[in-house]
């Protein structure tokens, strides 16, 4: 598919596209966001979190525990997700750690009711860890990023040198 761009030619357009060219000349830096790999397979946050909740890697405890950590997330907004789930039992890994380091006697937390314990939350992250890479170990399509990679590369004008530049 080739893009006519005799429109831009026009003396209204001629200094903008200049200007433009000009900032693009230098060094680019592209940000992209979570979303940026549905179109290689790869699920957004909200369908990796319901994926990761039912996979089989996670154990009971692990269920439990993150059902109670989801179920205290209610009404959340925006929604919550599994990076939420897993901020919150690291946050709760660091108290039973410090009381553990400390020689406190109880140094399990409450979590929906239940007491786990550091070696049980430790469990708990490194079975989400796994559910993750369960969801997220696909062939992944990378056409689309790849004709990204190129468009960056390519000159702004037909016919004109493309200055290389570099792109974060």
């Amino acid at each position: 598919m080739v893009f006519d761009t005799k429109l831009f030619e026009k003396k209204e357009f001629k200094a903008a596209i200049n200007k433009l060219e000009e900032l693009l000349s230098h060094s680019k830096a592209v940000l992209l966001g979570a979303g940026a790999s549905v179109c290689a397979g790869l699920p957004l946050t909200n369908q990796l979190t319901e994926r990761a909740l039912i996979s089989d890697k996670l154990s009971d405890d692990s269920k439990q525990i993150l059902t109670a950590i989801q179920t205290s997330f209610a009404g959340a907004s925006p929604a919550s997700h599994i990076e939420d789930y897993l901020s919150e039992l690291v946050d709760w890994l660091a108290i039973t750690a410090r009381r553990a380091n400390r020689n406190v006697t109880a140094s399990s937390v409450l979590i929906g009711g239940n007491e786990y314990s550091n070696d049980q939350l430790l469990q708990a992250i490194k079975e989400i860890k796994f559910a993750i890479f369960d969801v997220i170990n696909v062939e992944v399509d990378s056409a689309v990023h790849e004709r990204f990679v190129q468009a960056l590369h390519r000159p702004m004008r037909p016919g004109k040198d493309n200055h290389s530049s570099t792109i974060d």
